[in-house]
């Protein structure tokens, strides 16, 4: 018989007054709570996204900066109360949210009770250099700080595991964070820049798409989340090009899926702890994608139980979320039961 999550709850509605309201919380094979129980509902924590770019719209930001700030802010505003509405509780910043002006999307997710982990900003090799910027990063109130260790989907393949700076200024960025009260991701494909991570004790790696079993053995050992961002590489990759990007990513990405499927079966053979996240940016096409990640994820292994514990937050701690709150959802079927986004967006319940 299969195994059922304890934080996947059974609620009883009670509809014959289509009051929608809950009738009891208890097991569906208790006979004697059914009389007058016309639907099973099941309550999970809400859906997590912990990389999502949500201060940026564009996939080129060469054409964010032609837009209006009104415009930018009205996208913002609309993206993230679009995944409130999609069941969506908790979304990490992957950066860009930084340079956004608070007011223009802090008000809305208050009122849809969308809780937004912030980063501080990006660092690169570049900026890792120049003291007014760090000194800007580590004074903001937010609790990550994202490092760019490698390159990515727009770099050759050849060249995309070549670090962006040297060992020492990596662990010392890593050391000043931490010092700092800071978290630390970093965006690397592996290669050297991810032993540096598991050395250094970062909190959190993100992609990760070249990892070899030794580096989701020692990742697993040292209990670092993974955020794999599986799905936006298969859709990169897609030959209908969903995205609308130049053909060179997608040239870049096939190879990087067919190894990222290989680094996902490391970490789910290693133990290795990993959540949910899409590398989405505010545009309201890739909307129609926000729950592609937990399917993208059992594509490449994931168990479907391990997958949707990933996908509602389970796999998180406290700490690396800063005890947002993390409010609930219902769904007309048990999550185990939906196989495709389209299952997914129809079972929701709309409270």
């Amino acid at each position: 018989m299969e195994k059922r999550a304890d934080w996947i709850k059974e609620i009883y509605v009670d509809q014959a007054d289509n009051s929608n309201k809950l009738k009891a919380q208890t097991d569906v094979t208790d006979s004697k709570v059914l009389t007058g129980i016309s639907q099973i509902q099941y309550e999970i924590p809400g859906f997590v996204d912990f990389h999502l770019h949500a201060g940026w719209t564009d996939f080129d930001h060469d054409d964010q900066e032609k837009r209006s700030s009104l415009d930018v802010e009205g996208r913002i505003k609309r993206c993230l109360n679009e995944l409130v509405a999609m069941g969506f509780r908790i979304v990490r910043d992957a950066g860009g949210l930084e340079c956004i002006k608070a007011d223009a999307w802090k008000q809305s997710t208050k009122e849809n009770a969308l809780s937004v982990v912030e980063c501080s900003g990006m660092v690169n090799g570049e900026n890792a250099k120049d003291s007014a910027f760090q000194n800007c990063i580590k004074k903001r109130n937010s609790l990550w700080v994202k490092i760019f260790a490698t390159g990515g989907v727009g770099a050759p393949p050849e060249k995309v595991l070549i670090p962006t700076m040297k060992k020492e200024i990596f662990f010392k960025l890593v050391q000043d964070y931490h010092a700092a009260g800071k978290l630390v991701m970093v965006h690397t494909w592996g290669g050297d820049s991810l032993d540096w991570c598991i050395e250094a004790g970062v909190d959190s790696v993100e992609h990760g798409i070249y990892m070899n079993q030794r580096q989701a053995y020692e990742l697993s050992s040292k209990n670092i989340l993974y955020v794999p961002t599986a799905a936006i590489y298969q859709l990169l990759a897609a030959n209908d090009n969903p995205l609308k990007v130049a053909s060179f990513f997608a040239e870049h990405a096939r190879p990087a899926v067919i190894a990222h499927q290989k680094a996902v079966e490391y970490c789910v053979k290693e133990g290795v702890r990993m959540t949910c996240g899409t590398d989405f940016y505010s545009d309201p096409k890739l909307l129609a994608y926000e729950y592609e990640e937990v399917f993208a994820l059992q594509r490449y292994g994931v168990p479907k139980e391990e997958a949707w514990a990933a996908f509602c937050g389970q796999t998180i701690t406290k700490k690396e979320t800063g005890a947002c709150l993390h409010s609930t959802i219902r769904l007309k079927r048990h999550p185990y039961e939906i196989n495709s986004p389209e299952e997914l967006k129809a079972e929701i319940c709309r409270m």
